[in-house]
């Protein structure tokens, strides 16, 4: 049974989260026409940590995060994974498809902004977290189902309703489902786009703190694309921001917000003080 106190994504004591990077891209580009993706992207993305990719609408910044979570293929430079049990990176763009869907399953997670782009919709709640445990070997039916029951506890979905298909939650329980289903798995690296997007405020807060909770207790890895700036003070530790399919600006997330030298992010964070 994983429980909340595992150390999922925890680098050891004696080794700094910041100097254990997992992915790392170089020059990075995905144009799909002009204006349209994202160019020259540098980035590296540690163990530990939460990075948030900030920006207006269509700035690139789902792009980067499909790129970079192997969902894509980039144009032009190179992007490295860095497995755990390996000491040489894997080129994600040379990878077979048999190992990108292999990557998806077991060390990438994913959390889509519609949680049913997710979600399987005739599949019940608890068959949604068990799946990719089945996808990756575990057929022992009580061990699922405790797997499955586990998780809904840890999302804060009542356990009752492990039977109940996904269709009869409301918005904030179905993204709370799915990330339950993404977390199952124990990912090294979590990529999320726009997870609180749509929702009432009141949702989208008990969102947030649950989110926060998992980071932490977790020691999650985390890549989070998100238009509000609150949420990514809220959740991250650094901050990339993209205008125009180029990143403008990057540093840790109090020093961007509260002292931005781009132009760009200055008025990003200066439109948030003024609403």
């Amino acid at each position: 049974m994983i429980n909340l106190e595992s150390n999922i994504g925890k680098p050891a004591d004696d080794e700094p989260a910041q100097e254990r990077a997992i992915l790392k891209c170089c020059d990075l580009s995905m144009l799909y026409e002009p204006g349209k993706g994202f160019e020259n992207a540098n980035l590296e993305i540690f163990s530990g940590e939460v990075l948030a990719i900030v920006g207006e609408s269509g700035s690139g910044k789902s792009s980067l995060l499909k790129t970079l979570s192997a969902q894509i293929d980039s144009q032009h430079g190179s992007l490295n994974y860095f497995p755990a049990s390996s000491t040489t990176s894997l080129n994600l763009k040379n990878i077979s498809e048999a190992k990108r869907q292999s990557l998806i399953r077991s060390d990438f997670g994913l959390v889509h902004q519609h949680p049913m782009d997710g979600l399987r919709s005739r599949v019940s709640a608890g068959g949604n977290i068990a799946e990719p445990l089945m996808q990756n070997g575990e057929r022992n039916y009580e061990q699922l189902r405790a797997q499955a029951l586990h998780w809904l506890d840890a999302v804060e979905i009542d356990c009752d309703r492990i039977d109940d298909l996904p269709t009869t939650f409301s918005g904030g329980m179905q993204q709370r489902l799915q990330i339950a289903r993404c977390l199952v798995t124990q990912p090294r690296l979590i990529f999320m786009d726009e997870p609180t997007a749509g929702l009432d405020v009141s949702v989208q807060a008990r969102l947030l703190d649950l989110m926060r909770k998992l980071v932490k207790q977790l020691q999650l890895s985390v890549v989070l694309v998100t238009h509000d700036l609150s949420v990514a003070r809220l959740l991250s530790d650094r901050i990339v921001v993209m205008q125009k399919g180029k990143i403008v600006e990057a540093g840790l997330s109090d020093r961007v917000l509260d002292d931005p030298q781009a132009p760009y992010t200055q008025l990003l964070v200066s439109s948030v003080l003024q609403s």
